[in-house]
């Protein structure tokens, strides 16, 4: 063998792995071209079981609001509602949601809003059992992947997320708190998880 062939089949080869990549991502792009926006939006985020990151929010009435993730501060479930202020979903959603803290009175409930400059936080603001705040740059929704919203994470006792899906009405929170805690969890049944 000439060392002529022993390279063009090298590079033959190359050619070839570096194009079935190429077709599995043409593949990949195919299904998520076919796919429902709802079930696209549904795969953002951070992954199912991946440890909570830090959310740290400005309240409206300009304090520093930190979620704290331990055992002793969130020994129960934590759902944060990632939310924009430009988003008519996102203050139907707000409406719609402002009761949920009483329909589950032992998990904590966090509205992540995106910022716009003069803008203020949604009405869920003013519910009680809410934690709502700003991240400057949205940066609490980058830090967790959201690029769509309104989104949400159930996080569990352990710090994990437990489950995450977009949400359009308070039906939907409650299915992936549900889904964490169990049906009967809800309407005052408490799960062995506090308020916060």
């Amino acid at each position: 063998m000439s060392t002529f062939w022993i390279i063009s089949m090298s590079l033959l080869w190359v050619a070839v792995i570096v194009l079935t990549v190429l077709v599995l991502l043409l593949y990949r792009q195919f299904g998520l071209a076919y796919m429902s926006g709802r079930t696209r939006a549904a795969l953002q985020g951070l992954d199912l079981g991946a440890r909570a990151r830090p959310v740290a929010l400005t309240a409206p009435d300009g304090t520093a609001r930190d979620i704290d993730w331990s055992a002793a501060a969130a020994p129960g479930a934590t759902v944060l509602v990632f939310a924009q202020p430009s988003c008519p979903i996102c203050g139907e959603l707000a409406a719609d949601a402002a009761s949920l803290p009483a329909s589950w009175p032992a998990s904590r409930f966090v509205w992540v809003d995106g910022t716009i400059t003069g803008r203020p936080p949604r009405a869920v603001d003013s519910a009680p059992g809410w934690i709502v705040g700003t991240a400057e740059g949205d940066a609490v929704h980058r830090a967790w992947d959201v690029s769509g919203s309104p989104f949400a994470y159930v996080v569990g006792a352990n710090g994990r997320i437990a489950a995450k899906g977009v949400v359009n009405r308070a039906a939907d929170v409650e299915r992936l708190l549900a889904n964490v805690l169990g049906a009967g969890a809800g309407a005052g049944a408490g799960a062995g998880v506090i308020s916060a």
